[in-house]
């Protein structure tokens, strides 16, 4: 089963309508779509909402029943595509080359149960060759836990340069990014210099 997100919902009501949306309202709507789906207060009839209150193109051509039967029919349509570009990251395989031209969605196993972000693996992965632009990067939670999109960056320390490293079970102190001690495993991504361009979600 592939994951759902805000980007990818989004996406595939803007090929369903043909409409077109400029940059900002679409990347504020996949912003809000995603926000309803890490709170947990997502539902189809909310998503049809969001996206015809922000659209007004989409709004001028979809009633709100025909936008959410889309929006039901769509997201059955990406929870059952096929997973063979799922693809799990792990220590068994610690340097993983994405396929340029082919969209890939990266799995990272976390754990959230105490309330800090942790990582299930046993050593450092570097993921080489993520394209921001195809390649989608998700977070599991084992645990179905505490954490979210909106809080993930403030509770692992990332740091980006040539590359961005995503360093899990680091202490950070009121959210400052200090760290007190790094005893965790991290993820690196080669070529990517802003972790705010990546397509990620926490599951």
């Amino acid at each position: 089963m592939a994951f759902l997100t805000g980007n990818n919902l989004l996406q595939s009501i803007i090929d369903s309508t043909g409409e077109n949306l400029n940059g900002l309202i679409q990347a504020t709507l996949s912003a809000r779509l995603q926000q309803l789906i890490d709170s947990g207060t997502y539902s189809d009839l909310g998503a049809a909402i969001a996206i015809s209150g922000f659209s007004s193109a989409i709004r001028g051509s979809q009633n709100i029943v025909t936008l959410k039967n889309m929006v039901t029919e769509n997201v059955l349509l990406i929870e059952g595509e096929d997973d063979s570009t799922l693809i799990s990251l792990s220590t068994t395989n610690p340097i993983q080359q994405a396929t340029d031209g082919v969209a890939e969605t990266f799995v990272y196993e976390i754990d959230s149960s105490n309330f800090a972000l942790q990582s299930l693996e046993a050593g450092d992965i570097i993921l080489q060759g993520f394209n921001v632009s195809e390649d989608k990067l998700v977070f599991d939670d084992v645990t179905n836990g505490t954490t979210s999109t909106a809080s993930f960056s403030t509770d692992v320390l990332i740091n980006s340069g040539v590359d961005t490293q995503i360093n899990f079970d680091a202490v950070v102190l009121n959210n400052e990014d200090l760290v007190v001690a790094e005893t965790g495993f991290s993820l690196t991504l080669t070529g990517v210099t802003d972790f705010s361009a990546v397509d990620f979600s926490v599951a």
